[in-house]
């Protein structure tokens, strides 16, 4: 009986991550630069496959990082796309500017990270 729950409980778990497109490791993303990334499920900090270098540069202690964030809107008074930012980290805060977000592009909401509603435009909202 024992062996047939374990079987069972592996069978709906097969199922489950079947799917989604998501991985344990995250959801992978890409921005307008070209960059590939990873959006971890935990955590505050993107793995990509590019080299952060915000334009401020980092102070001491800190280092440079990709985050999530929201893109420029050009100044409306609306909530930009998701993006990803290169941002300077240190312990649970992350500090960017608007020039160093690049925002996800997608063809439908599916390809954006989780919170985001729709695709529009190529962008994730």
């Amino acid at each position: 009986m024992r062996a047939i729950h374990v079987i069972s409980g592996l069978v709906i778990a097969a199922m489950l991550s079947a799917c989604g497109g998501d991985s344990s490791s995250g959801k992978q993303v890409k921005d307008q630069s070209g960059r590939t990334c990873t959006i971890p499920v935990t955590g505050m900090t993107l793995s990509c496959d590019a080299t952060p270098q915000p334009q401020a540069g980092c102070s001491a202690g800190a280092t440079a990082c990709f985050v999530e964030g929201v893109g420029d809107t050009g100044g409306a008074a609306v909530i930009g796309p998701a993006a990803v930012c290169a941002a300077c980290c240190k312990g649970n805060t992350s500090t960017s500017v608007g020039g160093d977000c690049s925002p996800i592009v997608c063809k439908t909401v599916d390809d954006c990270p989780h919170g985001s509603t729709k695709c529009e435009n190529s962008a994730c909202y």
